[in-house]
């Protein structure tokens, strides 16, 4: 659409830290929460996210951080 229209954005996650996770104590402090994962996803809406041009999204762990390319 030559840059013109919607962005279509598809965040390819790892482990998440949630609420029941971490209730049965299946949680490692190394995975992004919810809460990260949500705020990532709205700067992606928003365009004002430093990962916002990148065609590709990897969230796999804090130790990996958000990537643009396939972790290896």
């Amino acid at each position: 659409m030559d840059g013109k229209g919607p962005r279509v954005y598809e965040p390819i996650i790892g482990p998440i830290r949630t609420r029941p996770r971490s209730a049965i104590g299946a949680d490692s402090p190394e995975w992004f929460s919810a809460e990260d994962l949500g705020a990532h996803a709205g700067q992606l809406v928003a365009g004002s996210g430093p990962y916002s041009e990148a065609s590709l999204q990897y969230l796999a762990t804090r130790a990996h951080g958000i990537r643009t390319a396939p972790l290896r």
